[in-house]
């Protein structure tokens, strides 16, 4: 596995001072005191260098006024960027014809219009099934370890980046597809009730018009500011 440079690109930091952040005047500091994160901490988490979990991604994405899974899908393409794995399976010929159904599935899911997102390792087992391939010849095709394949398809284990690149080749499919269902899948079976979180958007676009101090300038917390 080697370290590609173009994850700087997708690095989640940049993106949201690009989008989010300097459109705004919202701050990394005053959104770090929002979500009861250090300023620190979240500067790493900024940078790629932390991962947040899914509840405080949905958290973050919520602040910001994004999708739930915004937050995740951003973390998920800086990692696949990162991890890019150069030697790779050759495609295997029985599966090809077979995954058409896949980015379809991950469209769905990225775009919010799937209330429950299936786990990738069970989207696997439907490509596996409908081409007729058994759980060892795939493993053995991949490389990848059989029990590692067979938690995956049961849903009793959640995706990892390497293996994506690894069922991408042997399905001549797209990595970020499979990431991306993993990331969505997390977030659909998080009890979204419980992740209660004040937006920041409009507070901190209408403190700017009003010439008041940007968010993280202030004593108080965030959420309670006006």
């Amino acid at each position: 596995m080697s370290t590609n440079n173009s994850g700087e690109r997708y690095a989640p930091g940049r993106i949201l001072r690009r989008t989010v952040l300097d459109p705004t005047g919202l701050t990394t500091g005053g959104l770090a005191r929002h979500l009861g994160i250090t300023p620190k901490n979240f500067q790493a988490v900024t940078a790629g260098r932390r991962l947040l979990g899914v509840a405080q991604s949905i958290r973050l994405s919520r602040a910001v006024g994004r999708a739930d899974a915004w937050w995740s899908l951003l973390q998920s393409d800086h990692l696949l960027a990162l991890e890019e794995t150069q030697e790779l399976c050759a495609t295997h010929p029985d599966l090809v014809g077979h995954c058409r159904n896949v980015s379809t599935v991950a469209t769905r899911a990225r775009e919010g219009h799937l209330a429950h997102v299936p786990h990738p390792g069970l989207v696997l087992a439907g490509v596996l099934s409908t081409a007729g391939m058994t759980q060892s010849d795939f493993a053995k095709h991949t490389r990848l370890c059989r029990r590692s394949v067979s938690w995956l398809v049961l849903g009793r284990r959640s995706l990892v980046i390497e293996t994506a690149w690894w069922i991408a080749a042997a399905t001549e499919t797209d990595a970020r597809d499979w990431v991306h269902l993993q990331a969505c899948h997390a977030v659909s079976n998080t009890d979204v009730q419980s992740v209660d979180v004040h937006p920041l958007i409009k507070r901190a676009k209408a403190r700017a018009a009003n010439g008041l101090p940007r968010l993280d300038d202030t004593r108080t917390s965030a959420w309670r500011s006006t």
